[in-house]
């Protein structure tokens, strides 16, 4: 069978593929320009990296280049772009993508033609996200692909993958290509191509992004929609997501035209969706199911019409007619893990499948106690997950991973030491010790922390849970309200007569930055407590405030229709710690110090 023949498949393949080079992304490789243009004539390869790292537009550049040359009569040979699962489960690969240029692409290809322009490397089969189908099917096709590759069936093949288990045979007999993060250079001169204002604030972009192009993009949007960088990495995915929801509520139903679900039943109709399709190692579900899980929160006449809004506008994808599929892993593993944030016997649903361990990393990171989450890892399904978790459960805060090695420690001892088991006690916590001796060193500490970013951010958060929970009683942490997140919720519980002009629920932000706490911050923080009952909070600054961040305070304090915000420093901490001073005497002082105007007379 003539070359001329297999040329000309490919070229029917590239007109009715057709993929246009990514414009907007093409800046993310200039690091990578190199790898790109080797990967027109490398052996078969597989392309592997974080989730949001680019590997999806690194392929579909490639593709996208090589149709273009094929249309222009060039001789290196053209590609087709695939998703994983678009393969049929049960199909050979082979057969599925036979199948598959005829469904989507509507080319009928002689099975002959189509092994004879594979084996002569006239078309490129680049195969996307291996991690998003099942370990099952995986192992299938990747045996499937090493015999071909070995048969010489294929010769040029472009895998992509995450971090999963891959038959070692295929491994052996692709070559690895790296997609790592962008150094700084290169994430800023990207980030800055986005959104031009981040100029000023392109270290805390780059430390909350870690490199990754896809959160650069998110913290890009979240930039242009809040004026405002976020605090932490749960905060600016989960603002990212909400931002998405917004658009699709809205849509949903037009202002004054009736009710709407609120954003945190959208979004935990998400988490539950997520959550499924990772237990069952599934990249989609039929349709049906999703609205079953959607009518757990949503109502029955609201259910068909979000799913239809949110298919290709916000954060879900249709597959065919009848499957609903995230539009990137990502969201996926990050509602899953919101979903299992609160629940350990979540988290051992999703640490026992093989693709759950960035979700578990996440989940322990958004949980109260991540102690609680690992010593249930522990339990079910063993240790050997633990060991897998190394990277994610090295990101937790340094206070919170001591408190799991110790309780798993304990509970070692206790299974080593025979006769009869002791009684169930609550796990340690360094955090609920309460002495004031202990707390001093836990600041010190914490004052020297070499962290930064959303460790450092829980580190002061969890302290302050400790430095609160000596008198006011700290019913939650990362409260959410219509306004946004709340560090830690306090009840006031006490019948001093001082106290009792107060509204019971109590707010505090906690900042745990290496400069002074500005302006902006305060503004925030002014924001959320606008619609609260509340009528007393309080704003800790381990480094302190700027001077229009104390104005702001003081005006808030002036303003009877606004709630009291009691500046509390890391100086002030520190000192009455070492006085041993009682903590009402503290809180109290601190509280009459700002309502009388006193505390600003000093304020730098």
């Amino acid at each position: 069978m003539s070359e001329s023949k297999t040329h000309a498949l490919a070229i029917r393949v590239a007109e009715a593929q057709h993929l246009q080079p990514l414009a907007r992304d093409s800046r993310l490789f200039a690091p990578f320009e190199t790898k790109l243009k080797s990967l027109v004539e490398t052996s078969p390869s597989l392309i592997f990296g974080a989730p949001g790292s680019g590997k999806t537009t690194l392929l579909m550049n490639f593709a996208a280049l090589s149709q273009e040359r094929v249309l222009k009569g060039l001789p290196e040979g053209g590609a087709v772009f695939l998703h994983a699962r678009d393969l049929t489960e049960g199909d050979t690969w082979l057969d599925g993508l036979q199948q598959l240029l005829l469904r989507q692409l509507g080319v009928s290809a002689d099975p002959n033609l189509l092994r004879l322009a594979l084996s002569q490397g006239v078309l490129c089969v680049v195969i996307d996200g291996l991690d998003e189908i099942a370990a099952g099917q995986r192992h299938i096709l990747g045996e499937e692909l090493s015999a071909a590759i070995s048969q010489r069936l294929a010769s040029r093949l472009l895998l992509s993958c995450r971090t999963v288990d891959i038959p070692s045979a295929l491994v052996r007999r692709l070559q690895s290509v790296e997609v790592p993060p962008l150094d700084r250079r290169h994430a800023e001169e990207f980030l800055l191509n986005l959104q031009p204002q981040a100029r000023g604030q392109l270290d805390e972009f780059y430390e909350l992004s870690g490199g990754n192009p896809l959160l650069l993009r998110l913290l890009g949007d979240t930039l242009e929609r809040r004026g405002m960088v976020p605090r932490a990495r749960w905060d600016f995915l989960r603002d990212a997501v909400e931002g998405l929801l917004v658009v699709l509520v809205e849509a949903l139903i037009p202002p004054g035209e009736g009710s709407h679900p609120s954003i945190d039943q959208v979004f935990a109709a998400h988490g539950e969706l997520a959550f499924t399709m990772l237990v069952k190692e599934a990249h989609s579900l039929p349709r049906s199911y999703a609205a079953e899980i959607f009518g757990q929160y949503l109502a029955p006449e609201q259910i068909e019409t979000l799913l239809a809004i949110d298919e290709n506008r916000a954060l879900l994808t249709r597959l065919g007619r009848e499957e609903i599929a995230f539009s990137h892993r990502l969201f996926v593993d990050f509602f899953a893990a919101s979903a299992a944030a609160e629940d350990p016997t979540r988290l051992q649903a999703l640490a026992s499948v093989p693709t759950g361990a960035e979700s578990v990393g996440l989940a322990l990171t958004l949980s109260r106690d991540p102690s609680v989450g690992v010593l249930a890892i522990a339990e079910r399904p063993g240790l050997s997950v633990l060991d897998r978790l190394g990277p994610q459960l090295a990101e937790l805060p340094r206070g919170a991973l001591e408190r799991a090695r110790r309780v798993l420690a304990e509970q070692a001892s206790d299974l080593l030491s025979g006769g009869e088991p002791p009684a169930p006690r609550p796990p340690v916590s360094e955090e609920g010790s309460g002495e004031p001796k202990r707390l001093l060193e836990r600041w010190l500490a914490l004052e020297k922390s070499t962290s930064y970013g959303h460790e450092r951010g829980l580190e002061l958060e969890l302290f302050m849970a400790d430095f609160f929970g000596r008198f006011f009683d700290v019913v939650e942490h990362d409260y959410r309200t219509d306004t946004g997140q709340i560090d830690l919720l306090l009840e006031n519980i006490q019948s001093n007569p001082f106290w009792l002009g107060h509204y019971v629920d109590i707010y505090v932000e906690c900042k745990n930055t290496r400069d002074k706490t500005d302006l902006g911050a305060v503004n925030d923080f002014a924001g959320k407590l606008a619609s609260s009952p509340a009528t007393l909070s309080f704003f800790v600054s381990q480094a302190g405030f700027k001077k229009p961040a104390w104005e702001r305070i003081k005006s808030a304090t002036h303003n009877p229709t606004q709630t009291t915000i009691v500046p509390i420093t890391g100086a002030m901490v520190r000192r009455t710690l070492e006085d041993d001073e009682d903590p009402e005497r503290f809180f109290k002082t601190v509280v009459r110090n700002t309502q009388h105007g006193r505390i600003f007379k000093n304020a730098s």
